[in-house]
C-alpha cells in the first residue's frame, strides 16, 4: 500500500493517519465541528456592514473558539502520525523528512494563500467602497496590498508549529508542559511591557479581533513570534498541548485503557476552564484579549472539554450516527481545504460578483441577510466534502500536498 494511495484527505486528516483498529471518528468529527465555527465566523467577519450588532459579536467570537482547537489537533496529529508511521516500519530520520517538507510546504502554501485572499481584496479596493462600520474597511483601510501579502497567517504558523513541536517530542511530556508555563508567562510579560513606558497593554490596544500586518523586515520577524495574527508566542503552546493528550490518547489506545484516559480529559479540561473563568471573574488579570494568557489556558480547557464530548460518545460508548457522519467527519477530514475554500467563496467570489453587479458585497451586507448566507455555506460544505469523498479527495490540498512532498 503506497504512501500516495492513502494519505487522503486535507492536511490535519494527513497529520493524523489514524491508527487502526480503532478508527479514531471522534477526531474527525472534532475538527469538522471547528470547521463549521471557522465557517460562521470567516463569513460575518467578511460580509456583515456593522461590527457593533450583538449577533456579528457572537458570531466572529466562534473563530477563538475554533482557532485554538485546530492547533490541538495538529498536535494531537503528530503524535498519531509518528506512530502511524513507526508502525509501518519508517525509520526517525524518514518520519524528520517527512515532517519538515510537509510544514514547509504549509509556510509556502500560506503566501499563495495571501495573494489569492487577503491581498486579492486590494484588487477591487478602489472601486468601491466599504461600510465605515465593517471589519473589512476597518482592517483593509489601515494597511495595504504588500501588507497582506506578507502577512503571517494560519498556514504558515500551522507549518512552523508543526516543525517545532515534532521536534519536541524528544523531551518528556512533563518538560514539555514547562514549555507550555513558560510560553505563558512571557506572553504575559510582552503584553504588559508597554506599561514601562506609560502606554496600554497590548492587548489592551488590540481589543478587537482584528490584527492590522506591516509589510517591513523588523514588523515580520515579530510578527512570527509574538505581535502576528498567529505568532509562535502563544500559539506553539497550543500545538505542544496537543502533542501531550494525543501521547495519553495514543497510550491509552495501546493500554485499553480509555475509560482512564476520558476520566484524566474530563478532570483536566474541566480544572483548566475554571481557572480561566476563575481569572475572569475574580481578578480580570491579564485580560480576556486576543492572544492573552488567560485566553490560552481557557481555550485549551474549552477545546479539551469539547473534544470530551466526541471521545466518549465515538470511543467509549461506541456509539454511530450516519448524521454525524455526513455532517461532521467528512467536513474533518477536508478541514484545510475547506479552509482555503471559505478564503475563495468569501473573498474572491463576492470580490467578482460585486464587479459584475457594480456594487461592493464585502462589509456591505446585513447581519440579517449574512446569517442565512452563512449557514447555506455550511451546508454547501458539506455537501463538497460528501461528493468528494467519492473520489479520495482527489486534487485537495491533501492530495496536492502529497504529490509535493511525497
Amino acid at each position: 500500500m503506497g504512501s500516495r494511495e492513502k494519505l487522503q484527505g486535507d492536511f490535519i486528516n494527513n497529520l493524523e493517519n489514524r491508527i487502526e483498529p480503532p478508527r479514531l471518528k471522534s477526531v474527525d468529527a472534532f475538527r469538522g465541528f471547528c470547521v463549521i465555527l471557522l465557517i460562521l465566523s470567516h463569513s460575518s467577519n467578511y460580509w456583515v456592514d456593522n461590527t457593533n450588532s450583538i449577533l456579528f459579536g457572537i458570531l466572529n467570537s466562534l473563530a477563538a473558539v475554533g482557532a485554538p482547537m485546530f492547533f490541538i489537533l495538529v498536535g494531537i496529529s503528530i503524535i498519531l502520525m509518528k506512530d502511524r508511521r513507526n508502525q509501518a516500519g519508517q525509520s526517525d530520520e524518514l518520519i524528520k523528512k517527512h515532517v519538515l517538507r510537509r510544514g514547509l510546504f504549509l509556510i509556502c502554501f500560506g503566501f499563495i494563500y495571501n495573494i489569492i485572499v487577503e491581498a486579492a481584496i486590494y484588487y477591487i479596493f478602489p472601486n468601491f467602497g466599504f461600510s465605515p462600520y465593517s471589519a473589512v474597511f476597518r482592517i483593509y483601510t489601515s494597511t495595504n496590498f504588500w501588507d497582506w501579502l506578507f502577512l503571517w497567517g494560519i498556514f504558515h504558523s500551522i507549518g512552523l508549529c508543526y516543525i517545532i513541536s515534532y521536534f519536541l517530542l524528544k523531551v518528556p511530556k512533563k518538560t514539555r508542559l514547562f514549555i507550555v508555563i513558560g510560553i505563558l508567562l512571557f506572553n504575559l510579560i510582552i503584553a504588559y511591557l508597554p506599561l514601562i513606558n506609560g502606554q496600554g497593554p497590548i492587548h489592551i490596544i488590540r481589543m478587537g479581533w482584528y490584527y492590522y500586518p506591516t509589510a517591513h523586515p523588523l514588523v515580520f520577524l515579530l510578527d512570527i513570534f509574538i505581535y502576528g495574527q498567529f505568532p509562535l508566542i502563544p500559539w506553539l503552546s497550543f500545538v505542544i498541548i496537543g502533542t501531550i493528550l494525543g501521547q495519553y490518547l495514543k497510550e491509552a489506545i495501546q493500554n485499553n485503557e480509555l475509560s482512564k484516559f476520558s476520566k484524566r480529559n474530563w478532570k483536566t479540561g474541566t480544572i483548566i476552564s475554571l481557572v480561566g473563568i476563575g481569572e475572569l471573574i475574580l481578578l480580570m488579570f491579564p485580560g480576556f484579549f486576543p492572544d492573552s494568557t488567560l485566553y490560552v489556558i481557557f481555550s485549551i480547557g474549552i477545546s479539551m472539554l469539547f473534544f470530551q464530548i466526541f471521545y466518549v460518545y465515538y470511543e467509549l460508548d461506541k456509539k454511530q450516527s450516519k448524521k454525524i457522519e455526513i455532517l461532521l467527519i467528512k467536513m474533518g477530514k477536508f478541514s484545510l481545504t475547506l479552509y482555503f475554500f471559505t478564503g475563495l467563496l468569501f473573498v474572491d467570489l463576492f470580490l467578482f460578483l460585486g464587479l459584475l453587479l457594480q456594487s461592493q458585497l464585502l462589509g456591505n451586507l446585513s447581519i440579517i441577510m449574512v446569517m442565512p448566507l452563512s449557514f447555506t455555506c455550511v451546508f454547501l460544505f458539506i455537501l463538497i466534502s460528501n461528493l468528494w469523498e467519492k473520489v479520495d479527495y482527489k486534487y485537495s490540498l491533501n492530495w496536492i500536498e502529497d504529490q509535493v512532498t511525497g
